[in-house]
């Protein structure tokens, strides 16, 4: 009886029994290592893990175009040979330079071709991707994936590509090619979900804004409980918020002793006086002695 190792299951004991199939104890090691080396190798077709799975290094591909020169690396192509594929594909990159990875969404139209038209090219995660990821469409259902280098010694390293039609409608190529620019017709990735300090602060900006006006009466008296209002419209954009109030002249007090509204639908500010007959020491209040002037914040309209 001897222990021999099956090449197709596990092992079994035998007496004597046509051998090719088998492999010994001693020499299972040396046959395995022919074919998955320590120092590295390749795996053709799927593998499935049932315990844990450790690694130290997730990279998959690396491509920096010419070294030295700065550019942009087609690094992956895209080969569609099945129908109906619009699953998602996600594809994480980094870059020299870059404060967090990229990662790139690519999803096909539905239909029965193996020639879709791309529905979205969506990149997240990296502030700094603006303008650098590209796809284009060098042949039916034959898509090139590029990117810009940072730097002249930059690369584009591809850490994790998730497809579910991996093998059954989506094959994904490594490639390694440089060029100075994109070739005409291309797709730029759309960015989603990050804005940069001075964007957001040109953003703010363009939605909010602020205006003071200035406002004197050369004929109305303020007194009693008489109630005032004065136009603060702004084309293209309603009005939020008084944001300051200062008086002038002779009445500089006043704008303590009044109730300030400000109306956005009319674009109107109303002030209704809170005691009767302020005059603030004089008879009447009216002519070049009293001047208001509103700083009103505004939201642009849409």
């Amino acid at each position: 009886m001897k222990k021999l190792y099956d090449k197709e299951n596990s092992y079994e004991l035998v007496e004597s029994k046509d051998l090719n199939n088998f492999v010994t104890n001693e020499n299972f090691d040396q046959e395995l290592k022919e074919y998955l080396k320590k120092t590295g190798g390749t795996v053709e077709g799927d593998i499935n893990v049932k315990g844990n799975l450790s690694t130290t290094n997730l990279r998959i591909h690396e491509a920096d175009g010419t070294p030295g020169v700065t550019g942009y690396v087609h690094f992956m192509t895209i080969k569609i040979t099945g129908n109906y594929v619009n699953k998602p594909i996600v594809i994480e990159v980094v870059r020299r330079r870059d404060v967090e990875p990229t990662s790139l969404h690519i999803q096909f139209m539905s239909g029965a071709t193996t020639d879709p038209s791309l529905q979205s090219f969506i990149a997240t995660g990296n502030r700094n991707c603006k303008n650098v990821f590209y796809m284009y469409k060098a042949s039916a259902g034959v898509w090139h994936l590029f990117g810009q280098k940072s730097e002249a010694y930059d690369s584009i390293t591809v850490y994790r590509v998730s497809n579910a039609y991996h093998g059954v409608g989506i094959n994904v190529e490594y490639v390694n090619n440089h060029f100075s620019s994109v070739p005409a017709g291309y797709r730029q990735a759309d960015l989603a979900d990050f804005y940069t300090t001075e964007e957001i602060k040109s953003l703010f900006n363009s939605l909010f804004v602020t205006q003071t006006f200035t406002v004197s009466n050369a004929s109305k008296v303020f007194e009693g409980t008489a109630n005032w209002a004065t136009s603060v419209a702004k084309s293209g954009y309603t009005p939020l918020a008084i944001t300051g109030i200062m008086g002038q002249g002779n009445l500089s007090s006043f704008i303590n002793f009044c109730n300030w509204f400000l109306d956005g639908t009319t674009a109107k500010i109303y002030a209704r006086m809170l005691w009767n007959d302020f005059h603030n020491g004089s008879a009447a209040a009216s002519g070049s002695d009293f001047k208001i002037q509103f700083t009103i914040l505004y939201k642009k309209n849409f």
